[in-house]
């Protein structure tokens, strides 16, 4: 009697979490998106609109963009999983910074663009560099703060959610 509870309850747990977990979206094809943390909630944003080389990338509120910012993001795809970013302001590229200390920060360039993977995730994707072993977006917790490249974790604060224009 206690194995076929336990089979049962096996059984309906694992179907719980089949109806629960997120599957893994493709990556998205080329377009207009505002781009979304799947654990912050914050979204990708050149901030200011400065156009200039080396401004950051940061993660700001939906409801409280940026002044002269932009969370609008062009997405080009460049095979099935690289693609590059670049702001509908100006429009400068995504770029990834390498600084003195081998740090790498995501950065806007308007004559300069680095090629980014884009690995499918339960909900989202992964947005890396290329190759993946430079790092992967992580969203910091706070708004206005630097969008940082760290070591591919799978956590949820690497998974960022491509949505379209028109459909936030």
């Amino acid at each position: 009697m206690f194995i076929s509870s336990f089979t049962k309850l096996v059984a309906l747990s694992a179907a719980f979490c089949a109806v629960v977990a997120k599957p893994a979206l493709p990556v998205p094809p080329k377009g207009e998106y505002r781009i979304q943390n799947a654990d912050t909630g914050l979204w990708l944003s050149e901030k200011g609109g400065k156009q200039t080389a080396g401004t950051p990338v940061t993660v700001e509120l939906l409801e409280k963009p940026p002044v002269g910012g932009s969370l609008h993001w062009n997405f080009a795809t460049l095979s099935s999983d690289t693609g590059t970013l670049q702001t509908t302001l100006g429009p400068s590229w995504m770029l990834i910074n390498v600084d003195s200390a081998d740090n790498f920060t995501p950065v806007v360039n308007p004559n300069t663009r680095s090629v980014l993977t884009i690995q499918p995730a339960p909900g989202g994707a992964f947005i890396c560099g290329s190759p993946i072993s430079i790092g992967c977006f992580t969203s910091p917790t706070n708004v206005s703060a630097t969008v940082l490249i760290e070591p591919y974790t799978g956590n949820l604060n690497q998974i960022w959610e491509f949505n379209p224009i028109g459909n936030p």
